[in-house]
């Protein structure tokens, strides 16, 4: 089982199939979900790495891991949307939109979106396990 299979049905979730099934086809085809799972399970570990280990010891902890968390939440929009608009098929899709099927615009802010929440669900267990490793960083109630 590859990651394209294991995401797939976290986003397909919020979806409703006979109105998108065109768009989520083209994510399916491009592999499109498996570099969003790369993307959503590489991220977050490096940046908390980095904020839990490079960054000891941190003055206002809770606000500079807010911030952490804010900079995984824009890179991983920009990058589910720039891995998006490099897909052809939703590019195509794009092209014939008419006003009367479902607007591929609002679609790939919808999938930035769920990108993010999941960056997020992501990040919070990763913050769980990091901190643990971290000597000053471990009173971070995050």
């Amino acid at each position: 089982m590859n990651l394209n299979n294991l995401l797939a049905p976290i986003y397909e979730y919020f979806f409703s199939w006979d109105n998108y099934e065109i768009l989520l086809t083209c994510l399916w085809e491009n592999n499109d979900y498996g570099k969003f799972g790369w993307m959503l399970f590489l991220v977050p570990f490096f940046l908390l790495v980095l904020f839990y280990k490079v960054w000891e010891p941190i003055r206002k902890q809770r606000l500079m891991w807010l911030i952490t968390i804010l900079i995984i939440s824009i890179i991983h929009y920009a990058a589910t949307t720039g891995i998006i608009y490099n897909n052809t098929c939703i590019l195509d899709e794009l092209g014939v939109y008419t006003g009367d099927q479902i607007n591929p615009e609002y679609f790939i802010f919808q999938i930035g979106m769920i990108t993010v929440l999941y960056s997020i669900i992501v990040s919070l267990i990763y913050t769980l396990i990091i901190k643990r490793f971290s000597k000053h960083n471990s009173h971070n109630p995050f």
